[in-house]
């Protein structure tokens, strides 16, 4: 039985010295599916997920999974899915040959990172004909961009610092929390030590998000 439902797929073909990039599919698990047993792929493997739910089984590990989970899968690493009992996880999963590294990592994206991603993948999804050559390079620049953002989060590459005041790392920490989704916005702020409207417009200048969307896309 199939376990996923295919949101945008596209067979990308990008060679670069040491990379080469096969495919970018975006998927949303079945609720018919209770687990994804363990398998393994022969090309390494990119998983970003971009909603909560079930939990991502790397050797004798369950990393639970949060929207903004990301995990490097190399060619033959087994690999399997825990799925939660109601909520089914939105992933994008990258394709890709290349020789390093050879172990399994995991890494969270920021809310920073996760809104240019999904600005990535709107405009995967908006092109008009994928047959065409503006198209494809198109899709090629946008998946570049979203390897980039993957590459640097993992450790792959240096992480781009955004200098961002203390307050809205805590606000980062405290609405990415999955104990705290139930807490109202002026309570998350209250416990940010700040006030709410003026916190709320703070965070929007450095991340692009207010922290009641971000509360509602990390459901």
């Amino acid at each position: 039985m199939k376990s996923f439902r295919s949101l945008i797929l596209k067979k990308i073909d990008i060679r670069l010295p040491g990379l080469s990039v096969l495919r970018l599919r975006l998927h949303k698990h079945l609720h018919e599916v209770d687990a994804v047993e363990s398998h393994s792929h022969p090309f390494g493997q990119i998983l970003c997920y971009l909603s909560n739910g079930g939990g991502l089984v790397l050797g004798n590990s369950l990393h639970e999974i949060h929207c903004g989970s990301l995990a490097w899968i190399p060619a033959g690493r087994k690999h399997a899915i825990r799925e939660h009992p109601t909520r089914r996880p939105v992933c994008l999963a990258i394709d890709l040959r290349m020789p390093q590294p050879n172990s399994a990592k995991v890494a969270t994206l920021t809310l920073v990172e996760l809104s240019r991603i999904r600005k990535r993948l709107s405009e995967l999804g908006n092109l008009s004909d994928p047959s065409s050559m503006e198209s494809r390079f198109r899709a090629a620049s946008s998946t570049l961009e979203i390897l980039d953002i993957f590459f640097r989060a993992l450790g792959f590459l240096p992480r781009e610092s955004t200098p961002a005041p203390a307050v809205i790392r805590k606000l980062e920490t405290l609405a990415a929390n999955p104990q705290l989704f139930h807490v109202e916005v002026r309570g998350i702020c209250r416990m940010a030590g700040g006030n709410p409207d003026h916190l709320n417009r703070l965070f929007k200048r450095h991340t692009g998000l207010t922290i009641r969307s971000e509360e509602h896309t990390s459901e």
